[in-house]
């Protein structure tokens, strides 16, 4: 009951996958279609598909500028500010380091969240939607990518990241001994995303019957 309510708040138009008229057909294809890519994941078509400079160079931006110069600083010095004097100083240093480190991973996966959940609350945002699905997938493929192979970037984009992001942030929560299952996981969700936002279309294309179409009303 409480899922309902959530989804019913999250995607009130019935316009995201969860209200597609499927059967077992169409996401047998869906997953195979999905593990054919992650197969050829690091071949230059793939990579040319979600690395695309479009979207992975305004997010290297967001990335940079917006979480490590600004969202980064402002939850380390807040964290700091509250937990100073409750918290052992060696755990206030480590989190709010944390925190520091991966505001900018957070603000590329954000990003285009908000975009998705405009559309969705959006009489008719379907039509744009496939658009915000393709950028949270470069977002998470280069998340994911970077973790497996963290030289990525540099050969594609022509663009050296900060070393240490996720070494630092593995390496902090511990998980830096399964680099290879979670850089992987990611791509594979990326992928799953792109699929998504490349069957989207067809299917509203051909169920245009299920959506009313958005109108203006003038008083």
């Amino acid at each position: 009951m409480k899922a309902t309510k959530f989804l019913y708040w999250a995607d009130p138009y019935k316009q995201s996958v969860f209200y597609f008229k499927t059967d077992l057909v169409d996401w047998v294809i869906f997953f195979a279609v999905c593990i054919f890519i992650y197969k050829h994941r690091f071949n230059i078509w793939v990579l040319c598909l979600l690395y695309n400079p479009l979207f992975a160079y305004p997010n290297i931006y967001i990335h940079s500028l917006f979480g490590h110069m600004f969202l980064g600083p402002l939850a380390q010095a807040v964290f700091t500010c509250l937990f100073a004097f409750i918290l052992p100083a060696t755990v206030v240093d480590t989190i709010g380091k944390l925190l520091l480190v991966s505001a900018g991973s957070l603000s590329e996966f954000v990003a285009p969240l908000i975009g998705i959940m405009i559309c969705l609350h959006t009489a008719g945002g379907r039509y744009v939607l496939a658009v915000m699905w393709y950028w949270l997938a470069v977002a998470v493929f280069s998340m994911g990518a970077y973790i497996v192979k963290p030289s990525i970037q540099t050969d594609l984009l022509a663009y050296n990241p900060p070393n240490g992001d996720w070494v630092f942030i593995l390496d902090t929560l511990g998980l830096q001994a399964y680099t290879e299952p979670i850089g992987n996981a990611l791509i594979f969700l990326a992928i799953s995303l792109f699929v998504l936002a490349v069957w989207s279309p067809f299917y509203y294309w051909r169920h245009m019957d299920q959506y009313p179409i958005p109108y203006c009303e003038f008083w």
